[in-house]
């Protein structure tokens, strides 16, 4: 695919180069100019190749040749505006697919520091369990408690939110809260699928977040302890015998003892 880029934005310099600066570089038809000036699809000295690629989505041309080119489907060149602005989208392309390769490769080295079996997608199966904020060795003191990252919790009140008000419930902002591996950075958010989780907004296999706001003595690799405000609640509770599948969708995006909590897709 990669390949495929370079060669088109290769194709629109190489056009642009050849035909100066108008913004319509001609309509005369390909069928009116000499054989290899006139069809770029085909060099008549070098059999083997056969094409110069453009973009893979556009329509077929005259010759039903699956590929795009510098010319319209009827024959007459693409005016240079068309021809910029595609040359624009792919470059974007190339960007967007870099930068998700980077955060790629950021989370491999995340999982990996954490023991986590990444599969080629980024994704990998997940142990849940559940925790409240009186669980035995945290500090619940008058029906408060906070987590490793500082945020407080309250039973009547619910959690802190960034801005310091309360949200009620066991969510922070809408995302539920966990406990994960101390390799994962705090305030990371992942997405949760194929699990047979229920209750507090949780229906089994319709993929929820979670933000990572606590650690727990037990707590290492692919475990993550889900809060549910008191132990005995069963806000969240396992209704389908499911192995859950993650995958990072942030990682760290600390602001001291908050996290930045906007929409993640």
């Amino acid at each position: 695919m990669k390949k495929q880029m370079m060669f088109a934005l290769f194709a629109g310099i190489c056009v642009l180069t050849q035909h100066g600066s108008k913004d319509d570089l001609t309509n005369t038809n390909v069928n009116n100019l000499p054989y290899q000036q006139s069809n770029m699809l085909y060099i008549e000295n070098n059999p083997s190749i056969e094409t110069i690629s453009f973009l893979a989505n556009d329509p077929l041309q005259k010759n039903n040749v699956p590929i795009q080119t510098i010319r319209n489907i009827d024959g007459s060149l693409r005016m240079k505006q068309s021809l910029l602005s595609k040359v624009k989208k792919v470059n974007n392309e190339m960007i967007k697919q870099k930068e998700e390769y980077k955060k790629l490769q950021t989370y491999r080295q995340i999982a990996s520091n954490a023991g986590i079996d990444m599969d080629e997608k980024g994704r990998f199966a997940l142990k849940t369990t559940t925790y409240g904020m009186d669980c035995i060795g945290c500090s619940f003191i008058d029906g408060q408690a906070k987590t490793a990252l500082g945020v407080s919790l309250d039973v009547n009140k619910g959690v802190q939110l960034p801005d310091a008000s309360w949200q009620s419930g066991i969510r922070y902002g809408k995302y539920y809260i966990i406990a994960a591996d101390k390799n994962i950075p705090l305030c990371s958010i992942i997405k949760v699928s194929n699990h047979g989780l229920s209750g507090s907004g949780l229906t089994p296999n319709t993929p929820f977040y979670a933000i990572v706001l606590d650690r727990g003595g037990g707590i290492y690799g692919n475990h993550i302890d889900l809060y549910i405000g008191l132990e005995d609640s069963k806000a969240i509770q396992k209704v389908e015998n499911k192995i859950p599948v993650a995958e990072f969708k942030r990682v760290g995006g600390q602001q001291g003892n908050t996290c930045s909590i906007e929409d993640i897709k």
